[in-house]
């Protein structure tokens, strides 16, 4: 029979001690702290060692390319750009320099040939008006941009697809201010502001319209001649003037004289509708518009002059609210046309003495009313 044998159970042979496990703690603490230590020691020493060191540095593509005999250009791209002109993408007239607009709106023409429409179109006529401008002594002329009838003497783009409802027959204009700029003289264009039958056309409510329907107010009957009118309160119509003055001053005119600018008189007058009427008086309104054209024209660098007729003087109110004298300011062009040297006398003592220290121009359309003009002390006239 075979020997049996026991088999004793070992429960504790695979595990540590605890003194071995203490003693593995204490040296794996010991040997961080070691690293720790020497790791604090070389850091200075090294790190100043390594800040001295350079790597040599490899030439570039640029350098390679360079010949030997040349010293490269500086690379200080802040000096360059200081260098440099800052142009905006786009320059609005507001952005001139004011030094500039000074200069310019205080030296005015004194005297000026006011040319007809037939001249300006006929190249020969015009050359021969400026010749004759400048022998009499004139230092300026002036011509219609856009006529009582609302027709522009130039193509202009602005409303798109209807710019040939208020286009009429067109000359160079850029040429015709170069002849006259080359002459000695200064190119005066007049404008006539609400008296315009064209552009309401292409922009409905710039017109004054008859009460409850989109049909345009007329002066008269259309078959005596009658013509609609633009609406000095509608901001549409004062847009399009705006945009005369830009074009105006890309042109090269200096000055801009704005004719009729008033509201009409005629049939029916009970029956307007102004569309953009809030209450303001129809004063106030022509006031407001005044300042607003003549700041705009400040600030392309021309001087504006608002034209009054001097028959109006004490007359008829309903044009302009009230009676004309009360707009009467600096740079106003006085219309004399057809009045007698009595009248000239008599209307331009009543513009002294409404606005004693303003400067006044005057329109004249012959040379006995000079003479009149002259005996009143006003040496700056438009010579139709």
């Amino acid at each position: 029979m075979a020997r049996s044998y026991k088999i004793k159970s070992y429960k504790r042979i695979y595990r540590r001690s605890i003194s071995s496990i203490i003693l593995r703690w204490v040296l794996t603490l010991g040997a961080i702290a070691l690293v720790l230590f020497l790791g604090w020691k070389l850091y200075q020493p090294l790190s100043s060692w390594l800040a001295d060191f350079e790597l040599p540095s490899l030439p570039t593509f640029e350098q390679q390319e360079q010949p030997e005999n040349e010293t490269p250009p500086p690379v200080s791209e802040p000096a360059q750009k200081e260098e440099q002109p800052q142009t905006p993408a786009v320059t609005p007239p507001l952005e001139k320099p004011k030094e500039e607009i000074i200069l310019e709106v205080t030296t005015p023409a004194k005297k000026t040939a006011y040319l007809k429409e037939e001249t300006v179109m006929d190249s020969e006529l015009f050359v021969k008006a400026i010749e004759a401008a400048k022998a009499s002594g004139m230092d300026s002329v002036m011509f219609d941009l856009k006529d009582r009838d609302g027709w522009l003497l130039y193509p202009i783009q602005y409303k798109e697809g209807f710019d040939d409802y208020y286009t009429g027959h067109t000359i160079d204009l850029e040429a015709a201010v170069q002849q006259i700029k080359a002459a000695g003289l200064k190119p005066i264009a007049s404008i006539y502001t609400f008296m315009d039958r064209r552009f309401q056309q292409a922009e409905t409510y710039a017109g004054i319209l008859y009460q409850g329907t989109e049909s345009f107010w007329l002066d008269n009957a259309l078959d005596a001649g009658g013509k609609s009118w633009l609406n000095p309160y509608s901001p549409l119509a004062r847009d399009y003037i705006c945009k005369l003055l830009d074009d105006a001053a890309d042109i090269g005119f200096e000055e801009i004289v704005l004719r009729e600018f008033r509201f009409p008189i005629g049939y029916s007058m009970e029956m307007m509708d102004f569309v953009y009427d809030d209450g303001q008086s129809k004063q106030d309104c022509l006031k407001e518009a005044d300042d607003l054209f003549r700041e705009y024209a400040k600030q392309l660098g021309m001087d504006l002059w608002i034209e009054y007729p001097a028959a109006e003087f004490g007359g008829d109110a309903r044009p302009y609210g009230g009676d004309v004298l009360e707009l009467l300011e600096s740079r106003c062009v006085i219309d004399l046309s057809g009045l007698s040297a009595e009248e000239i006398s008599n209307a331009l003592s009543a513009a002294k003495m409404q606005q004693p220290t303003a400067d006044f121009a005057v329109l004249i359309d012959s040379e006995e009313q000079l003479d009149a003009v002259t005996a009143a002390e006003i040496d700056h006239y438009i010579l139709h």
